[in-house]
């Protein structure tokens, strides 16, 4: 699966004013890999080791999902209020 996600961020178009090898990852292109990704993580891929796997920097994931709001829900918060009560 994680082949199919580099086919798909190489096929999105060259970046205009970036850095060599970047892609444009907001277009119908970046749609179709953020989808890709959020299954991965949907399926406990971490999305430090997915972008790390692309090539790609730490928060790579974060910002190609917020992009296409695809981000998943955060983790509910756990309160410790009642272990440090004494």
């Amino acid at each position: 699966m994680k082949s199919h996600v580099s086919q798909l961020y190489e096929a999105c178009p060259q970046a205009p004013r970036a850095r060599e090898g970047a892609r444009n990852v907001r277009g119908d292109e970046g749609r179709a890999l953020a989808s890709a990704c959020r299954a991965l993580v949907d399926d406990g891929v971490p999305m430090l080791t997915l972008a790390r796997d692309l090539g790609r920097g730490a928060t790579w994931v974060n910002f190609i999902l917020e992009c296409h709001d695809l981000r998943p829900a955060p983790h509910p918060i756990k309160s410790t209020a009642r272990r440090t009560r004494v």
